[in-house]
């Protein structure tokens, strides 16, 4: 597959585009395809970095995209760790991170590299990232997670009116998703696009984070360093969401209010840190409390109370452990 990224080696890149990449083979075969097939008018490069895949991905990727970087981990990294190794070896003008589940539409790579170059406040921006039904989907912006948003959210179970001031505290700075338009924080980073600049002063994603919250780590610390972030409207790109495999919907919640608290700590301190790890804690406790008293009641809600006890318990064990 012949593209313009086999241009003389002195050709400047204009964006690196790394996929990081855990048995999703398939969809990280789509994604690949999409970028030759619909990134005609800039110059580029793929890099996938493989999380020790078990499904045959890097082997399909050798095969049927020669010109793709890979590098292969002998064990799962994560995220963060993953996009620094195809950071350290990248060298567009810009850089963007992508998930293995999207693809993306014709000429929505080009309109990133287009409106960082025209927006030198930009330092990281992020496409409007719409379902492969035509849902809407789940927002993509906001305000920086903060201790209140988090433990607004930890509380949530308990009360709707408390479940509502946390999406309120989250994206009370209401983004009209149709428009282009500077935001507080981006908070999902399935494309995520940085300024070459940017990556020298601040860096990349912090190793700290397996999964989650390192997009928002990462916007604040861009934020903090002075540059703006976007949202860019006209630049679609479709969104699986949750493809990679391995994980229970147990482990990702505790992998989930694991990274929180370490953002929360990291950003806010020891202190707001403990806080919402013994919120969380005792939020999980009272929940898996309930389910205990439902599990002698019936074979059926035995089974839904052992399940809910075990992600409580694993919850409780992520956030109490550092």
């Amino acid at each position: 597959m012949e593209h313009n990224q086999d241009l003389e080696d002195e050709a400047v890149i204009d964006l690196s585009i790394t996929v990081a990449s855990y048995n999703t083979l398939e969809y990280t075969k789509e994604c690949i395809k999409s970028i030759y097939e619909n990134t005609r008018r800039i110059n580029f490069e793929i890099i996938i970095v493989d999380n020790n895949s078990t499904d045959g991905s890097p082997d399909m990727i050798r095969k049927e995209f020669p010109g793709v970087t890979l590098i292969c981990n002998d064990k799962n990294l994560g995220i963060p760790k993953a996009t620094n190794l195809g950071i350290s070896i990248s060298k567009g003008r810009y850089f963007i991170t992508i998930n293995s589940d999207v693809v993306i539409v014709p000429g929505s790579l080009e309109r990133l590299v287009e409106f960082m170059d025209t927006h030198p406040d930009a330092g990281a921006a992020t496409a409007r990232l719409i379902l492969p039904d035509g849902g809407e989907h789940p927002p993509v912006c906001g305000n920086a997670p903060s201790l209140r948003s988090e433990l607004l959210e930890a509380y949530s179970p308990f009360s709707s009116n408390i479940a509502k001031k946390a999406a309120n505290a989250r994206f009370s700075n209401q983004i009209d998703y149709s428009k282009t338009q500077d935001v507080p924080c981006i908070t999902w980073g399935t494309a995520f696009i940085v300024r070459r600049e940017v990556l020298e002063s601040v860096g990349g994603q912090d190793p700290l984070f397996f999964v989650y919250s390192e997009d928002s780590d990462w916007s604040m610390r861009i934020k903090n360093a002075g540059w703006k972030l976007y949202y860019v409207a006209d630049a679609p790109i479709i969104h699986y969401g949750g493809r990679s495999t391995g994980q229970t919907k147990a482990d990702s919640l505790a992998r989930l209010w694991k990274s929180k608290c370490q953002l929360i700590q990291k950003h806010y301190g020891l202190i707001a840190g403990l806080v919402l790890r013994s919120s969380m804690a005792f939020v999980c406790s009272i929940r898996a409390a309930k389910w205990l008293l439902l599990y002698p009641l019936s074979s059926r809600q035995r089974e839904e109370a052992s399940v809910r006890i075990k992600g409580m318990w694993r919850i409780i064990r992520a956030v109490l452990s550092y």
